[in-house]
C-alpha cells in the first residue's frame, strides 16, 4: 500500500503508516487547486496503478 501525505503532518503519523507496513510519500503542502496537492498526487498515482492478483502495481 503507498500512502501519500503533505510534509509537515506528525512523526507519530508518519510511524503509525510504517508500523502498519505501508509505504509513504510525502509530497510539499499547497493549496488543493494546485495539481501537486497530495489528494490529486494520490488519485493520478492510483489512475496509473494496475491490479495484478490481487496486488496492485504501478505501470511502467
Amino acid at each position: 500500500m503507498l500512502v501519500v501525505m503533505p510534509k509537515g503532518q506528525a512523526i507519530e503519523k508518519e510511524r503509525m503508516i510504517s508500523l502498519y507496513g505501508a509505504e509513504l510519500l510525502l509530497v510539499d503542502p499547497c493549496p488543493f487547486a494546485n495539481p501537486d496537492h497530495f489528494y490529486h498526487t494520490a488519485k493520478r498515482i492510483g489512475l496509473s496503478a494496475k491490479t495484478v492478483g490481487g496486488r496492485t502495481n504501478l505501470k511502467t
